[in-house]
């Protein structure tokens, strides 16, 4: 009977984490890519912020600094072909959700290796509306970027992520490895 248990439990276990793959922090993020497009959970109650150090601002204006990080899903993805790279991020829900992307990185070592003390980012947004749009001007292959997507209303919803028609980059996916446990954007 332990052992069945035992079974059952890795199964959910091993379930939750391939289905909500999102790395909780800088140094552990996870990769992301713009094949198909993404639908994943937000998510709640993971805490009200993310460790100082970081620069949460783009100093593009009023909306444009994450003055919280709640509930913090971090991912990296490296340029495939380059040019601009732009995405929209979205949610079924339509709440609020924030983003951040910092780069470029010579490679996922050197980003990680930056965490704590990022710059200012390429894009992000706090904007209270549910739609937001991350842009990247002028990106090259082979360069890495981080990208932080926050859940400011702490309510339960998928973010969808899809690249727009005016993308003239994409990005790696051979960076996903199998079984995928991250999110795939579009």
């Amino acid at each position: 009977m332990f052992r069945i248990f035992t079974t059952i439990l890795l199964i959910a276990l091993l379930g939750t984490v391939l289905v909500y793959g999102q790395g909780d922090d800088c140094a552990t993020a996870e990769p992301f890519c713009t094949d198909n497009g993404a639908n994943f959970p937000a998510g709640v109650d993971n805490g009200t912020g993310q460790p100082a150090g970081n620069d949460y601002s783009c100093g593009n204006g009023l909306w444009d600094e994450l003055l919280t990080q709640p509930n913090a899903a971090w991912y990296y993805f490296e340029i495939d072909v380059g040019g601009n790279l732009i995405v929209d991020i979205t949610n079924t829900n339509d709440v609020d959700v924030d983003f951040a992307a910092w780069g470029p990185f010579p490679d996922l070592a050197s980003a990680q290796g930056s965490c704590g003390s990022l710059p200012e980012a390429v894009s992000c947004s706090y904007n209270p509306q549910s739609d937001e749009t991350m842009s990247i001007n002028g990106t090259n292959p082979g360069e890495v970027y981080l990208l932080m997507i926050t859940n400011f209303s702490n309510q339960p919803t998928d973010i969808i992520a899809n690249t727009t028609n005016n993308s003239q980059a994409t990005t790696d996916c051979n960076i996903i490895v199998d079984p995928p446990c991250t999110a795939d954007v579009g």
